[in-house]
């Protein structure tokens, strides 16, 4: 190995230990992108490209946006679990996404919601609210998460997250929200870095072009 290159003996031909990771490509230090890695996951509720441009002392905010926005690609670990045991679902992807998250012989509760109906391989518990009460009581779960979002939207990125991109913020917070009860920032970090190297480059096209 020479300059972070590998040599393959058969064709001679030099790649970079980075190759087919997030890192491919990067002009910056990996030194940079840990610390990036280290200060995203020791702060509870995240952080913005700015305040990160401003801990890594980034010449550009671009930069620290681009690198945020990588990061949370690596967020969403390759190959994941599905959801088992009992899950509320409140979304209209319906049928698709259940199918996608959740094992089958899961139960699955919903709200009344006629589009639920016709579930397959799934034990559907389908609750309907039949008083004015508040709709927390009927998926207490769903709406503790869904505060807990919008407070770490408005908090932490102040509300300033378009369409386009929204998909990726959620990608960390779901993230922030598995790893909750975690008591080791270092945990937090080796998972990111064990997951940055299993994601496959993103250019910082595939960024700009708003196709999640």
């Amino acid at each position: 190995m020479d300059r972070g290159l590998w040599l393959c003996r058969g064709c001679r031909h030099q790649v970079s230990v980075m190759a087919g990771t997030i890192f491919q490509d990067t002009h910056l230090p990996l030194t940079t992108w840990f610390r990036a890695m280290w200060y995203v996951t020791s702060q509870k509720n995240g952080v913005s490209a700015l305040g990160l441009q401003r801990i890594l002392g980034l010449g550009s905010y671009k930069t620290a946006w681009a690198l945020l926005h990588k990061l949370r690609r690596a967020m969403v670990r390759p190959g994941r679990d599905r959801l088992r045991g009992i899950e509320e679902v409140t979304a209209r992807s319906l049928h698709d996404f259940i199918a996608d998250a959740v094992e089958p012989r899961s139960t699955v509760r919903t709200d009344g919601l006629n589009a639920y109906l016709g579930l397959q391989s799934y034990e559907h518990d389908r609750p309907i609210q039949r008083d004015h009460g508040p709709k927390a009581r009927l998926l207490p779960r769903v709406h503790q998460v869904i505060s807990l979002l919008k407070r770490w939207l408005l908090g932490t990125h102040q509300g300033a997250i378009g369409h386009d991109h929204l998909a990726y913020y959620l990608d960390e917070f779901t993230f922030r929200f598995n790893q909750r009860k975690s008591k080791s920032r270092g945990k937090l970090f080796y998972r990111l870095v064990q997951q940055a190297v299993q994601v496959g480059p993103v250019p910082f096209e595939s960024l700009t072009n708003h196709n999640p």
